[in-house]
């Protein structure tokens, strides 16, 4: 059981077999893969636990030798979690390993029809780290054809009024939408509130020609004038 093996705490790695455990969502594994190849560097040889919809995609990553789905039975020497690799290497901005081959930039416009050719959509959600305004741009024939609800966070104060003037000029307005982290009904009935009185900024786009009962929401006002600088 891989349980029961050594969690690594800087042994030396040459020689030994490592196994990389899941952690956290597909995006983080795939971000933090990219270890993989410094471990190999020192000398290991490198095993992946991940989940199925990312084990063929971590299998091609430089520095891995063979990446499984389930609970690994071989042997293994050490192992250690994903999301913990940046710490180890005591990664930054100026250090981590270089590009990742791997990771394929394509817009909603080409994605979607391929997945699904008659795809309707109605609503599309975005939540991508200041990317924002990208995703909705490559997206522009879908929203253009299908008009749907856009659901986009906005917590960058030096990015808002760009992002704000660009969903206009697609032909929506706008509503500040800005709901706790916390909520007493979660999934696992949690009642430990980690995140007193922090709140996701978002924001609502309605199309223009579309009726919809925003009582109870504030309307984005002036494109350079963010929530968060509101007294």
């Amino acid at each position: 059981m891989w349980g029961s093996l050594k969690r690594r705490c800087g042994e030396s790695l040459v020689g030994k077999r490592i196994l990389l455990v899941k952690e956290q969502g597909f995006g983080d594994q795939i971000q933090c893969l990219r270890f993989a190849q410094n471990l190999a560097g020192l000398g290991a040889e490198v095993g992946v636990w991940l989940h199925p919809a990312v084990a063929p995609l971590a299998a091609s990553v430089a520095g891995v030798h063979v990446a499984v789905t389930d609970a690994p039975t071989d042997a293994y020497d050490f192992w250690v979690f994903l999301m913990s690799l940046p710490v180890h290497f005591n990664a930054g901005f100026d250090n981590l390993p270089g590009v990742m081959p791997y990771v394929q930039v394509v817009t909603l416009d080409d994605f979607l029809p391929s997945l699904v050719p008659d795809l309707h959509v109605r609503l599309i959600k975005v939540d991508v780290e200041g990317m924002e305004r990208a995703v909705l741009s490559g997206a522009c024939q879908m929203i253009a054809r299908d008009r749907p609800f856009l659901y986009v966070e906005n917590d960058r104060i030096d990015q808002s009024e760009a992002l704000i003037c660009h969903m206009r000029e697609m032909g929506y307005r706008l509503y500040w939408h800005c709901p706790l982290l916390f909520n007493g009904n979660n999934f696992f009935a949690n009642a430990d509130n980690i995140y007193q009185g922090i709140t996701a900024i978002n924001m609502l786009g309605v199309p223009n020609e579309v009726a919809f009962d925003v009582t109870s929401m504030t309307e984005v006002g002036a494109a350079n004038v963010h929530i968060l600088m509101r007294e």
